[in-house]
């Protein structure tokens, strides 16, 4: 009999040391192989409201639904678009709100593949073998100047439009999520994290604490998130750490 794949997940999210409060959502529901970070964004603290509507809502709708009934990507830009509209339209009721948003990503697995969504940039990486991989391109205005040749990854580093993202949920009607699905192999990890981790962490330093995990994934996203407070930690931290693992 073949193998049934399954995940296990760990998590964890952090203010950082330099903001107040944390506009970071994270969570997972291990019975659906699901797991979805989201980076919120807005004043009076409208980030965080716009961040846990994302996070909540994808958990409710697939909980509701089924990994299987969402497992198309047709099916889960659906989702995801109707996620985006509560978002806009509670964004567009509250003054406190007003232009509240969330990058957003997602890792969900069903069969023997993983199917990622993401909009903005937040970042969904595969560790295999030992080697590390990123999955996602950010949805960004300094991406964008890179692949047009205007701007070099040096220039990137230092750029004012560093945090200028062109993708987001919440900030208009309509919202476009890009879609992908890979095959998985047993001990794979998806690393899901906010630009908090992904600015102060290079991929190396996250390819060698994964590789020392020792099956620890809860204390490996610990020593993730310390290392990008060691960095300066100026933005909110957040990682999913998603395992394969066999379930037969």
């Amino acid at each position: 009999m073949s193998a049934s794949f399954g995940l296990d997940i760990a998590g964890m999210t952090d203010t950082g040391r330099v903001r107040s409060h944390n506009e970071d959502s994270i969570g997972w529901d291990l019975t659906r192989n699901l797991a979805v970070l989201a980076d919120g964004m807005g004043g009076h603290c409208a980030g965080d409201v716009a961040s846990k509507m994302a996070v909540d809502g994808v958990l409710r709708e697939y909980r509701s639904v089924g990994s299987d009934s969402v497992d198309d990507k047709a099916a889960i830009a659906r989702l995801l678009d109707h996620i985006n509209d509560d978002i806009y339209r509670s964004a567009q009721a509250d003054s406190d709100c007003s232009r509240m948003g969330t990058t957003l990503v997602m890792a969900c697995l069903n069969g023997d593949h993983i199917t990622v969504a993401h909009a903005g940039d937040s970042r969904v990486y595969r560790f295999r073998h030992g080697q590390i991989e990123q999955l996602t391109e950010d949805h960004s205005l300094v991406r964008q100047l890179i692949e047009q040749g205007t701007m070099t990854k040096e220039d990137a580093e230092n750029s004012r439009y560093s945090n200028v993202i062109t993708r987001a949920l919440g900030v208009r009607v309509g919202c476009e999520i890009e879609i992908n699905q890979y095959q998985v192999e047993i001990d794979d990890v998806y690393l899901l994290c906010s630009d908090g981790l992904s600015n102060k962490v290079s991929d190396e330093s996250m390819r060698l604490l994964l590789d020392d995990s020792n099956g620890d994934w809860a204390q490996t996203g610990q020593a993730l998130v310390d290392q990008a407070n060691q960095a300066g930690g100026e933005d909110n931290i957040s990682v999913v750490l998603a395992v394969v693992i066999t379930t037969l």
